[in-house]
Formats: structure tokens, sequence, C-alpha cells
């Protein structure tokens, strides 16, 4: 760790464990802002102290309590910056409990998840639809829905729990009980480092074979399941085709070409390069 100038203390969660280190910031009574980055999921958390009290943290969609118990329970790794602030500076504040509460509920919290936390023990960790799941996204529409919840369907078709935050507002104890009922239903899979495209033994042809569910099924490893027929439906559409089966090699890459392009606002430079790599190498197999 190391001070630097407008920065009281910077350094690596590796060295210092974020409990010890909120409760430094209480004990020096500051007023600043923590702020937390794991460049390895690109996300970012900030807590809000006022002379040492915690007043307010966000991270992906929540804050408040709930936020400061999703950092406390998976923000173990990454780099920090305590940077002083104005009063002034401080948002409304949303955090209603003290911090040694929050210390002992966030442990509580991991406690009470530690059967799934031992499927999944980093953010880093993931999952994937599995092929059943797939196929009840197309006729389990009802609101609420009877098995899988709509808004996991924005998510990619395999997914790491940094990514699960980013579109879930549940409290981390519902959260846990959610995944553990989608992997015991067989909704969802555990990755375990073998080929991601393959599913149930079964080679990623799409669900009925066909040309237009290959595509998709690639296009649902970025982008979530409703998104990835819009986007390939959209691309269709501007070329002025109706029938993806009767696609000559030619077109087949330019429906690529076109579905890279119209993702560039959703993914990365590297993740653009891969789609692309995969999307050219489905037409080709599919020829």
């Amino acid at each position: 760790m190391r001070v630097s100038t407008g920065i009281l203390l910077e350094g690596n969660l590796a060295s210092v464990s974020l409990p010890n280190l909120l409760q430094l910031i209480t004990l020096e009574q500051k007023t600043a802002v923590l702020t937390l980055n794991r460049v390895e999921i690109g996300q970012d958390a900030e807590i809000y102290f006022r002379r040492g009290e915690a007043v307010a943290a966000f991270v992906n969609q929540v804050d408040g309590n709930l936020a400061m118990c999703r950092i406390l329970g998976w923000w173990t790794a990454g780099t920090f910056k305590l940077i002083q602030i104005g009063p002034d500076e401080i948002p409304e504040p949303n955090i209603t409990a003290r911090l040694d509460y929050l210390l002992l509920e966030g442990m509580r919290q991991i406690d009470a998840t530690a059967e799934l936390r031992n499927l999944l023990p980093q953010i880093t960790s993931s999952v994937s639809f599995t092929q059943a799941a797939l196929q009840a996204f197309s006729w389990d529409i009802s609101e609420p829905a009877e098995w899988i919840p709509h808004d996991l369907r924005e998510l990619p078709k395999s997914f790491s729990v940094a990514q699960l935050h980013q579109f879930s507002r549940r409290d981390e104890l519902s959260q846990a009980r959610l995944m553990r009922m989608l992997l015991a239903t067989q909704a969802l899979r555990l990755n375990t480092g073998l080929n991601t495209e393959t599913y149930d033994g079964l080679v990623e042809t799409g669900m009925d074979g066909s040309r237009y569910e290959a595509f998709a099924h690639v296009l649902m490893e970025f982008i979530g399941y409703e998104h990835a027929y819009r986007h390939l439906d959209n691309a269709i559409t501007d070329m002025g085709a109706v029938d993806l089966e009767a696609f000559t090699f030619t077109q087949l890459l330019d429906l690529c070409d076109r579905i890279t392009g119209n993702l560039r606002s959703l993914l990365d430079r590297k993740q653009q390069l891969e789609i692309s790599r995969r999307l050219r190498a489905r037409a080709t197999s599919l020829l």
C-alpha cells in the first residue's frame, strides 16, 4: 500500500482484508470514499464515509445494506483507493445499520450460503444454461415464470457470478436459494473447463439442428437469450432475407459481419473479435 497526493490510501485487497480496511477507516474517522475495482470482471464498488461512519454503498444494481453484504461476501480481491472528499460530495445516505452489524451480517450470510459457495467459490466462477433451460425459455413465458426467472434470460448462455450480480437485485440469501434450485433442477450446470460448445453430450448445432438455432446459440455465449434472437432477426431482416437455411456461404459471412457490427456497442474489442471468429467458424461448419 502507498499514500498518494489526493489519495489517502491505495493498495490491493490481497495485502489487507476488506473488513480490516473498513474498521481502519472507522477508527481514523475519515470523510472519504472507498473505491474498489476488479479489472478481471470490469466492475467497481463504492463505499462513502462521513467521519468514519459508512453512510452509502453502491455495487452493480444494488445499494445500501444489500450492497455492503455483497461487497463483503464477494470482493475479496482487487484494488482499492481511499479518496478524501468534502461533506457535500457524499450522496444521499442509504446504509441503515452500523458497520459492526454489517460486518457480522456479512459473515453470517457467507456461512448461510456456504453450500453454493463450495460450488461457486469465486466471483469469476461460472455456470451455463443447459439445453433443457434454453428450451424452457420458449414455453415458460408466464409472469412470473414458472421455473427460470425472466431477468436471468438477460444473461449469456455461460455466465459468471459477477455477471449474475450485474443483472440481479436479489439479496445474497435469495440469490443462493435460486441458484441452488436451478442447479438441482438441471437448468444450470457448473462450468468445469470442458468445451463450452458441448451441452449434455450434444454438439451445439441448435435445438432443432437448424442454421438459425446454431447462430443463436453462438450469440447466447455473449448476450442473453432474448437479445440473441432479436439481433439475429434484425440482421437477417437488414439483408432483406427470410430463410436463413437458403443462405449461400457468402451470405452467411455477410450475416456474421452484420451481427458483429450491430453488437459493437455491447461488446468490448476482444469480445467483438471472438464473436466474429465464432460466428464465421459456425458458418463454415454448417456448409
